[in-house]
C-alpha cells in the first residue's frame, strides 16, 4: 500500500518463530512438537509469499541454541515452496565460550571451547551441511567471511590466499557437488562501521553487564576511570571474556586495537588514530604490553579526558583484505547488511547501539568506485548485474534486475501463484 521505492523480498527468520513457539524459553533445543509448530508457521509464510528462510545463528541469538535437526526440517519446508536458506552462519564473529548454560549475551557462545578458534570454518561447513540435508535447499550465505583467521597482523597476501582458501572450500566444492551455493559481502572495507561513543561498549544492553555498571551513567564511569582500583576492576571485567569492544573480543583478538579509530575528541592529538598506534607509542619497547595494557590505558585515559570521545571502527577483518577475491567470483554479490535507519539516532540507538552505517546509504556507489574504478577487479557492466539482476535471480524474480530490448515492464503487483500446495511457486 506504502508503493516503497526499493524492491522488498520477505523471508521468514528462524529467530522470530523460535521466539514464537518457544516464548523467552528458547536457550535450548525445541521439542519435536516445537519443530512442528515453527514448521507450520513456515508453510504459512511461504504461502503468503515469503522467498525463503532466514536464520541467526551467532551467540546471543534464539537460533544458536537450535540443533541442526531442527534447522534442516524448517529449511525443507522451505524448499517445497521453492524458496532459499539464507544465514547468518554460527560464530560468526570473534566470540569467547559462557561459562554456564543459562549466561548468555552478546559475544558469549555456548559449544566446544574450540569454536573460540574454529568455529567461524564449522559455522560455515555447517550451512553447507544444512542445505545438503535439506533436500539441497538453495543456499545464500549471508555477508561471507573468510573460514581461516590470523589474528595477528600480517602482510595482504595473506589475506588474499584466505579468501581464495574459503572460495575453494566453502563455495566452489559444494557447487560442483551440484549444490546451489551462493554469497554476498558487505561490500566496504570498514563492514557496517559507523561513528559513535567510544564509551557505548561499556553500555551496551546486548552485552551481558555485571551490576556495578548496569547501574553507573556516563560522567560517573569517566570520573572512575580517574582511580587506579577502578580501571583494575573494568580490566577484570574486560577479561573476563564477557566483554566486546565494538564488534571485537579482545580475548579471542588481541590486536582488536590496530581497529578502532578515533573520529572526535577533545584530546585534538588522538583524533584520526588509531588506539593501535598510540599504545605501541607508549610502548616502544614491548608489543606485549602494548597490546594488553597500553591499548586499555589509551582508552580510559580518553574517556577521563573527553568522556564524548567518538571512534569508528577503521579495518573489519572479517571483511578487510578479501572484498576484491570474494565479490570477483561468479556467486558473489554486494549486500549492506543495514536496515533503513535515521541519520542521527539517538544515544545507544542505531545498528547495534553503534550508529548508523554509511552502508546504510552510500554502499552501492562505493562498491562500484572500488571495485571497477580503482581495483579493476569487475567490469561496469558485470559490477552492476551482481547488484541487480543476479541477486534478483538468486530469489526467484525474473523481471527485476535487467533493462533490455523487449523487456515489459510490468506493474508491481502479486506475481507468483501456488499451482497447489506444496508445488514451487511460478511466474503469473
Amino acid at each position: 500500500a506504502a508503493h516503497p521505492s526499493v524492491n522488498y523480498a520477505p523471508l521468514v527468520g528462524h529467530n522470530t518463530l523460535r521466539t514464537t513457539v518457544m516464548g523467552e524459553d528458547w536457550h535450548r533445543a525445541a521439542t519435536e512438537e516445537e519443530v512442528a509448530a515453527m514448521a507450520a508457521l513456515v508453510e504459512g509464510a511461504m504461502e503468503a509469499g515469503a522467498y525463503g528462510l532466514s536464520d541467526g545463528l551467532d551467540a546471543a541469538w534464539p537460533g544458536h541454541f537450535a540443533e541442526v535437526s531442527e534447522i534442516v526440517a524448517l529449511a525443507q519446508v522451505a524448499q517445497r515452496y521453492g524458496g532459499l536458506y539464507t544465514p547468518h552462519t554460527r560464530h560468526h564473529q570473534h566470540q569467547w565460550p559462557a561459562d554456564r548454560p543459562d549466561e548468555y549475551g552478546y559475544g558469549l557462545f555456548h559449544a566446544p571451547k574450540g569454536e573460540t578458534i574454529v568455529g567461524r570454518y564449522h559455522g560455515l561447513l555447517e550451512a553447507v551441511e544444512i542445505s545438503r540435508a535439506a533436500n539441497r535447499v538453495p543456499l545464500l550465505i549471508v555477508h561471507l567471511t573468510p573460514a581461516y583467521l590470523v589474528p595477528q597482523p600480517h602482510p595482504a597476501y595473506l589475506d588474499d590466499c584466505l579468501a581464495r582458501a574459503t572460495l575453494e572450500d566453502l563455495i566452489d566444492r559444494p557447487r560442483n557437488e551440484g549444490l546451489d551455493v551462493t554469497f554476498n559481502a558487505i561490500a566496504w572495507g570498514q563492514s557496517i562501521a559507523s561513528e559513535a561513543p567510544l564509551m557505548a561498549s561499556f553500555f551496551d544492553p546486548s552485552q551481558l553487564r555485571p551490576a556495578w555498571l548496569v547501574n553507573k551513567d556516563k560522567e560517573t564511569f569517566a570520573r572512575g576511570l580517574e582511580m587506579r582500583a577502578f580501571r583494575d576492576k573494568v580490566l577484570d571485567f574486560v577479561n573476563s571474556g564477557k566483554f566486546k569492544i565494538r564488534m571485537m573480543h579482545p580475548l579471542s583478538d588481541p590486536y582488536w586495537m590496530d581497529c578502532i579509530q578515533i573520529v572526535r575528541s577533545s584530546v585534538a592529538s588522538a583524533v584520526g588514530r588509531t588506539i593501535g598506534e598510540m599504545a605501541r607509542e607508549r610502548s616502544p619497547h614491548s608489543i606485549v604490553e602494548a597490546v594488553y595494557e597500553s591499548s586499555w590505558e589509551v582508552v580510559f585515559d580518553l574517556l577521563v579526558e573527553d568522556p564524548d570521545t567518538t571512534c569508528a571502527d577503521f579495518i573489519d577483518k572479517r571483511e578487510y583484505g578479501a572484498l576484491k577475491v570474494f565479490l570477483a567470483h561468479p556467486a558473489g554479490m554486494p549486500c549492506t547488511d543495514v536496515g533503513i535507519l535515521p541519520a542521527q539516532p539517538p544515544p545507544l540507538e542505531g545498528l547495534y547501539t553503534r550508529g548508523v552505517s554509511p552502508t546504510a546509504y552510500g554502499l552501492f556507489p562505493h562498491y562500484l568506485r572500488t571495485m571497477v574504478t580503482e581495483w579493476g577487479a569487475l567490469s561496469l557492466e558485470e559490477a552492476v548485474r551482481k547488484a541487480t539482476s543476479l541477486p534478483a535471480g538468486v530469489i526467484g524474480i525474473e523481471d527485476r534486475g535487467r533493462l533490455a530490448e523487449g523487456v515489459e515492464d510490468r506493474p508491481v503487483g502479486q506475481r507468483y501463484a501456488l499451482l497447489q500446495p506444496g508445488c514451487p511457486r511460478r511466474m503469473l
